[in-house]
């Protein structure tokens, strides 16, 4: 029995030692490393710096070396014109070289072509860029939510602890008839439904458990730390005391720096850049090429009755300048020239149109931010008040000096304040992460110091 005890216990204290805990940081760091989608963006970015390294290299010269040996047997003999067979003798041929090949003139495809892979990498960057700042926001969101699941679940505890002391209290009071019936059954009624609130507030926090530890693609089990709002307590304090006149004023700088570094709008910016490009190459096909080659081989051959040494390497050259004029097909090329301006054209109504979006998500971000911290401060305040009237109207319920109903509108309006409370804290800090996306931003000094 005592060893089973002992096996029991080893075995308890083995799954609490794998418990660990994980910081906001921390989780930002495994998403980094674990989550597909952040790293296939990360593998597409290096993929992208390789092809611009290609494409460049396709600007320089290009060289090959070549060897062959050819080693001909005489096959079937021959007859010579008196009838008699004639056999061949056997040669052979031993020839080495090199050669290099220059494009001189391809009207520009070969310089835009690199632009365009330079364009490329660099939309690979932003996206790369933009993605990790997503996976940011998602480890956050999924982080905060699993904290205010736990923030609620001790609300319903404390709620149920609450409304069984008031049932307590109530049938004491119903025994020696001070109450009614109804006014017990109310109370009754009370803790069955904070109950239920319970079972709810505990299936929220496992969902959001889950939801945060496969995304983290984590199989242990794990404990998060607490952010204490005193951590954000200064943040919210300067958005909460701007005047209209100075919101209006960081409203501005938010939407034009908004607007210069956007990882999406950048983006945009560099798919038109390729686009103009791509109308320079489908312009270049109509103009002629020019092409430079040197070669340069060493050969020699020798019959059956020679070695390899008996015969000497013959030493020849070429230098080859070749043009070309295109002429058909006329009307694919012109269709590939109409059709790359129109592209261009989409490009830009796209990038009008995302700007534009971007803007009035700016503006509706950082006045998100703003409200945010206006309505924690409220749900702040109205806590205290909640906190002081129900402890003040519990001990006059308990004097007898106030009915059921108004104690229980009481617990009610503090229960409220305490969601509200928590919510409002949680939706203060997923706001100020959505407009950090929005700016580029990953350090949050780099937004205080816009709203300064």
């Amino acid at each position: 029995m005592k060893k089973t005890l002992l096996i029991i216990l080893l075995i308890s204290l083995s799954v609490l030692g794998n418990s660990e805990t994980i910081s906001l940081e921390q989780a930002k760091s495994l998403a980094l490393q674990n989550n597909p989608e952040f790293l296939a963006k990360k593998f597409a970015y290096e993929s992208a710096k390789w092809s611009s390294v290609k494409a460049f290299s396709a600007l320089f010269p290009s060289a090959k070396i070549s060897a062959s040996e050819l080693q001909l047997k005489p096959g079937t003999p021959k007859l010579s014109p008196n009838g008699m067979p004639v056999f061949s003798d056997e040669t052979n041929t031993r020839s080495y070289g090199y050669s290099v090949n220059q494009p001189l003139f391809y009207g520009g495809k070969l310089w835009f072509a690199y632009k365009i892979s330079a364009d490329a990498k660099k939309i690979a960057e932003f996206d790369y860029r933009y993605q990790k700042l997503k996976t940011f926001a998602a480890v956050e969101e999924k982080y905060l939510n699993l904290l205010e699941a736990e923030e609620l679940l001790q609300i319903a505890r404390q709620q149920l602890r609450s409304a069984s002391e008031n049932l307590k209290i109530a049938e004491v009071k119903f025994q020696i008839g001070s109450i009614s019936k109804t006014e017990l059954l109310k109370f009754q009624a009370e803790k069955a439904a904070k109950e239920s609130e319970l079972i709810r507030a505990k299936r929220m926090r496992q969902l959001s458990f889950s939801d945060l530890k496969n995304f983290l693609q984590l199989s242990n089990s794990f404990e998060i730390e607490k952010i204490s709002e005193n951590l954000y307590a200064d943040f919210i304090k300067i958005a909460d005391e701007l005047s209209q006149s100075k919101i209006d004023e960081i409203l501005g700088k938010v939407v034009e720096y908004g607007e210069q570094n956007n990882l999406s709008l950048k983006s945009l910016e560099q798919a038109k850049k390729m686009s103009a490009r791509s109308v320079r190459i489908a312009s270049g096909n109509f103009l002629p090429t020019l092409n430079l080659t040197y070669s340069r081989t060493w050969s020699k051959n020798w019959n059956e009755n020679q070695t390899a040494q008996d015969a000497d390497y013959e030493d020849s050259k070429q230098i080859m300048l070749s043009a070309s004029v295109p002429v058909f097909p006329f009307f694919d090329n012109f269709a590939a020239l109409k059709k790359a301006k129109y592209d261009l054209k989409k490009t830009e109504k796209d990038f009008i149109t995302a700007k534009s979006g971007i803007d009035t998500a700016l503006e509706n971000g950082f006045l998100n931010l703003i409200n945010s911290a206006k309505d924690f401060k409220a749900s702040e305040l109205s806590l205290r008040y909640s906190e002081e009237l129900f402890r003040q109207l519990q001990e006059k319920f308990q004097q007898g000096l106030i009915s059921a109903n108004e104690l229980l509108d009481a617990n009610l309006m503090l229960k409220s304040a305490s969601v509200n409370k928590t919510k409002s804290f949680y939706n203060f800090i997923k706001a100020k992460t959505e407009l950090m996306q929005l700016l580029g931003f990953e350090e949050e000094e780099n937004l205080l110091n816009l709203m300064k």
